[in-house]
């Protein structure tokens, strides 16, 4: 790929996908992926695929979404004609409502004789042995005409291979800057209080309440510890509820809940803390998990999605079962 030919030059590739905001996985290695295409040499023109703006939106339906498609298949169709792109990259969703929304996008690829790539950037949450399912159908049609497919992990890889012909390949998630951060504690020395942190979008499917039911148990075992929750809450009424059970069950002495996290913030928060969780009960590739290991501090996950593929048990971190307390 250090050779980028004359028609490509020519012709760009087309990106479909979302950039941020939100602040979340798929979004930000689709920033990722453009800088990384750039660099060696690739022209890109950008499709927006935006329908979540914040946190809260996202897998969520509302009646704006369906303007939101309109407006992107149309600005699909439009890029298409104006720039006669070589190849398409899709950042593809893999849930059966994501893949019915997308599919206008595979349909005017295909309409224009454009190869396409699939780049799977969730875990991937559709049956595709069920084909009495008309997303199951649609998905195994969608990915058998791919040109090739890009999964998060081998795990990913190994599921879609009875069913897909075309080359799949694995593309781990990413930092995009390597920021080396020192631990606040020497090796030799004793913290006087013991600090946790949790970083996520926060939600039920990020394992809140396996963190918050846990935290009684170890704040009244004699440890001095205090647990730093940081990041969006996926809903006003998890938060009242997340905020009603600290105060039940008398912990807010040893909780802080940071809300909203920036780049700057986040850099620091790493830096002045022991050890991270995230006990999600579903996930893909998640990135902070790499950001905590790029500060130099250990993880406690659950052994879902590509996270096995991240964390190597009792040696770069340790690995529960979701909803392990």
């Amino acid at each position: 790929m250090k050779n980028v030919d004359d028609e490509f030059n020519a012709r760009p590739i087309l990106v479909y996908g979302q950039r941020p905001p939100p602040f979340h996985g798929s979004n930000i290695m689709m920033e990722n992926f453009i800088e990384a295409a750039k660099k060696i040499g690739y022209k890109n023109q950008i499709s927006d695929k935006r329908l979540s703006y914040y946190i809260w939106e996202i897998g969520r339906f509302r009646t704006v979404k369906i303007l939101r498609i309109i407006k992107n298949n149309l600005n699909f169709l439009i890029k298409i004609l104006f720039y006669r792109p070589k190849r398409i990259i899709i950042f593809f969703p893999t849930s059966p409502w994501g893949i019915l929304t997308d599919s206008p996008i595979i349909f005017l690829s295909r309409l224009f004789h454009i190869p396409y790539v699939l780049y799977l950037h969730t875990q991937i949450r559709i049956d595709l042995s069920n084909e009495s399912r008309l997303a199951s159908r649609i998905a195994l049609g969608i990915f058998r005409s791919a040109q090739a497919c890009i999964v998060l992990s081998e795990a990913f890889q190994s599921y879609l291979l009875p069913f897909v012909e075309c080359p799949i390949y694995v593309l781990p998630n990413t930092l995009r800057e390597n920021i080396l951060i020192n631990s606040t504690n020497e090796p030799d020395q004793k913290p006087s209080l013991f600090k946790i942190l949790y970083l996520a979008n926060i939600s039920e499917k990020k394992g809140i309440w396996t963190l918050l039911e846990a935290i009684p148990r170890i704040a009244n075992s004699g440890f001095k510890v205090i647990f730093n929750i940081g990041g969006p809450w996926q809903s006003d009424l998890l938060k009242s509820r997340a905020l009603e059970y600290v105060e039940a069950n008398h912990i807010s002495r040893v909780v802080n809940f940071l809300g909203y996290i920036n780049r700057e913030k986040k850099i620091e928060l790493f830096s002045n803390n022991d050890l991270f969780v995230l006990p999600s009960e579903e996930e893909a590739f998640p990135i902070v998990l790499l950001e905590a290991m790029n500060a130099g501090i250990p993880s406690i996950a659950t052994n879902v999605g590509a996270i096995p593929e991240i964390i190597v048990d009792g040696k770069t971190g340790f690995l529960i079962s979701p909803g392990d307390i």
